[in-house]
């Protein structure tokens, strides 16, 4: 199991507080999702849930990780222009969204920020301060 195969199951687990319905609905084995906690435990040096008989509950370490996760999934799972496109800005804008402000439009997505030059965005801060 990759490592953000680890994470879902991680993140799983912490929605359903519960390694049990986590395994189920993920249709793995309960013991493969035990296994796959406890390599992120010792991968991290840190203890990420916190065990009963009744109930599993993330720890401060496991709730500040979870966060994380989420966030890093999130991002994997954004679709991204091939490096190989021709107008890689166009591509990338399609997928995001625009808040107006004045008369300026801020894309607000990761993609706007990986393919625009930082030397623009300066540019056009310099120019129009309200952005």
């Amino acid at each position: 199991m990759d490592r953000f195969d680890a994470m879902r199951v991680f993140t799983r687990i912490v929605e359903r507080r519960s390694f049990t319905k986590a395994a189920d609905d993920l249709g793995l084995p309960r013991s493969s999702v035990t296994d796959a906690v406890q390599g992120l435990e010792v991968r991290l040096g840190v203890r990420l849930l916190q065990r009963t008989t009744r109930q599993v509950s993330p720890t401060l370490d496991g709730e500040a990780y979870y966060q994380r996760c989420i966030s890093l999934i999130a991002d994997r799972r954004m679709p991204r222009a091939p490096s190989s496109a021709p107008n890689r800005q166009a591509s990338s804008a399609s997928t995001c969204t625009a808040r107006k402000r004045g008369t300026s439009f801020c894309p607000a997505c990761h993609a706007f920020a990986r393919c625009t030059p930082a030397s623009a965005c300066i540019s056009a801060k310099r120019t129009s301060p309200s952005i």
